[in-house]
């Protein structure tokens, strides 16, 4: 059994802040391996399933980030299925999936524009 609270309670902070969640929108993925050479098999698969991957050094300096991004509509089903591919690829090469965000922009021709963009995260540590 899965574990998509994370997912739906940051879902629900989209719908609550007044963003339209039933829009596409760039989710980035986190995935943390230990080594540039332990992320490069599972970079390339993502590539070739269309995600974009950014590989830079973690932000504590051990290790190294794969910030997988792909557009979807975020809907807790299609997240939950991402979430859990990303975890089980991560973990078949030696890595760990931290989670997720999104960034979308606010609807500026409302009366009240919020500010210029809307973040919601599902992180699992």
């Amino acid at each position: 059994m899965t574990n998509d609270v994370p997912d739906a309670q940051a879902i629900a902070q989209l719908r609550a802040s007044g963003v339209d969640a039933t829009r596409p929108c760039e989710l980035a993925h986190y995935i943390y391996f230990s080594s540039e050479t332990d992320a490069d098999p599972a970079n390339q698969l993502l590539r070739s399933e269309g995600y974009s991957i950014e590989l830079r050094p973690s932000a504590t300096g051990e290790g190294w980030l794969s910030l997988v991004k792909h557009t979807i509509i975020p809907t807790s089903e299609a997240i939950t299925s991402v979430r859990e591919h990303l975890s089980e690829l991560a973990a078949a090469h030696g890595g760990e999936y931290d989670g997720w965000e999104v960034r979308i922009e606010a609807n500026t021709a409302s009366p009240d524009p919020p500010e210029a963009t809307r973040l919601a995260e599902a992180r699992l540590s």
